[in-house]
């Protein structure tokens, strides 16, 4: 009976897309893993609130399923960042350069996690982000969703250049880092 009201509909949608959309901006400044696991885990939620606002029940089943896909990949990626803390002694991305040398099942299970969160074919979450997209495409949000959510969803693996939790040349403080860490 809620789900064909109108206030119910934009109230919880509205509340859901601006949620995620925050979340999402806030998550790109986070120099701390754990933080922006936290702030993106906050924009997925804002977009589930999104989708169970919808007036079908395919924006509950595409929560339901974006729920369990989050779940996956995410726990793996927390863990990921508890074992790099713990070995490595830090979170900060800007002294993580050079760990999937060092750390290189860590460093697999990261990015299967990470392409699942950001949607690639073939993995989980690109299951959830195409019943996401399919949730919205016949409700009135379908503009708003659409042009949002995409790049919500997605925006934070692709930080650019400030990023190098994989890749690049360590410096010589993260060298040295990385010296005192050996197993």
């Amino acid at each position: 009976a809620m789900a064909n009201a109108d206030l119910w509909t934009n109230t919880v949608t509205g509340i859901g897309l601006v949620t995620m959309t925050i979340a999402a901006i806030l998550s790109v400044s986070q120099r701390d893993l754990k933080g922006l696991l936290a702030y993106s885990t906050v924009s997925k939620l804002g977009a589930i609130v999104a989708l169970i606002g919808l007036p079908d029940d395919i924006g509950l089943k595409a929560a339901l399923v974006g729920i369990l896909a989050h779940a996956l990949y995410k726990a793996a990626l927390f863990l990921t960042v508890g074992t790099v803390d713990h070995t490595i002694g830090t979170r900060i991305i800007d002294n993580l350069g050079g760990l999937y040398k060092k750390m290189p099942a860590t460093a697999a299970v990261a990015t299967i996690s990470g392409l699942s969160m950001a949607g690639v074919p073939f993995f989980f979450g690109f299951v959830a982000k195409e019943v996401l997209i399919a949730g919205v495409m016949d409700s009135e949000w379908e503009i708003i969703a659409t042009a949002t959510a995409p790049a919500v969803e997605t925006g934070w693996p692709g930080r650019g250049p400030r990023s190098r939790p994989g890749g690049g040349p360590a410096s010589a403080r993260e060298r040295r880092t990385l010296r005192r860490c050996r197993h």
